[in-house]
């Protein structure tokens, strides 16, 4: 009898951490989403653009897939990529990742990728932070010309950069992060129309 009562608490118990874990998954897209293009049935694509894919690009990617989810567009895969990744620093900028950790969001994990020619191939719509990025894009593939744009003036008609906060203060990644609030919605919205 001991025996069963035993059995019967460790198939509890595998029950339970079974479920946390789906459930876990289920709670976080950024976790379950996929890194590549060519690993998601998504119909649409949109890679967001920096210099390092360690700050703005990064933040830019997973408050998109935070809005995504919440409106529950499936039809949308966002990346973020940099023009010119260094590779003596790969990790997040520490207040992109503190200002991401506040609204539940872990990028402990993430390492900069740099944009590449079958990113630029997939891609629906590329969206560049700053006009520099957008120059370096055009310039290092000319073929994206026609679907690349600066992410301020495709959201909402401005020719504004979004604030590089690299090496600044805190204050200089909110106004990043406020920045983003603002336009990312719009332009995701306009991707979701898209037929």
């Amino acid at each position: 009898m001991h025996d069963n009562v035993v059995n019967s608490i460790q198939r509890a118990f595998v029950a339970l951490v079974s479920t946390a874990a789906v459930v876990g998954t289920a709670v976080s897209p950024a976790a379950a989403a996929p890194v590549h293009p060519t690993d998601t049935g998504h119909q649409k694509i949109v890679v967001f653009v920096d210099t390092g894919n360690t700050g703005r690009s990064l933040m830019a990617e997973e408050l998109s897939r935070r809005i995504l989810a919440e409106k529950h567009w499936t039809d949308i895969e966002v990346l973020g990529r940099g023009t010119k990744v260094d590779p003596t620093e790969l990790a997040p900028e520490k207040f992109a990742a503190q200002l991401l950790a506040a609204r539940g969001i872990d990028v402990a994990g993430h390492t900069a990728a740099p944009l590449t020619a079958h990113d630029v191939a997939s891609a629906t719509v590329i969206l560049a932070v700053a006009a520099k990025n957008q120059k370096q894009v055009v310039a290092a593939y000319p073929s994206a010309g026609s679907k690349t744009d600066l992410l301020a003036q495709y959201a909402v008609g401005e020719k504004i950069d979004v604030e590089d906060a690299w090496g600044k203060p805190l204050s200089a990644y909110e106004q990043t992060e406020a920045q983003l609030d603002r336009y990312l919605p719009a332009a995701l919205a306009k991707v979701h129309a898209l037929p």
